[in-house]
């Protein structure tokens, strides 16, 4: 099972893809954020394999998150 993280700030649009994900067999959403620092809050807390991520979020964007992403112990794919 592939545990995903969906990062995206309009509430639709994040609602569609964790149903997309939903129907998928071998997916997980484990976690949402609604903003850049909701989802790097969320990563400290949550283990998974992919983010999917928002580019344009407010606060943290999806650009500045990236990089601290990346520096985390056992950082996850990342998926624009």
């Amino acid at each position: 099972m592939i545990r995903v993280l969906v990062a995206e700030d309009h509430t639709i649009v994040r609602e569609g893809i964790k149903q997309l994900i939903g129907l998928a067999r071998d997916l997980q959403v484990v976690g949402e954020a609604s903003n850049g620092e909701q989802l790097l809050e969320t990563l400290r807390h949550v283990a998974c394999e992919v983010v999917l991520l928002d580019i344009s979020m407010p606060g943290v964007n999806g650009l500045e998150a990236i990089p601290r992403i990346r520096a985390l112990a056992s950082p996850p794919a990342i998926l624009v």
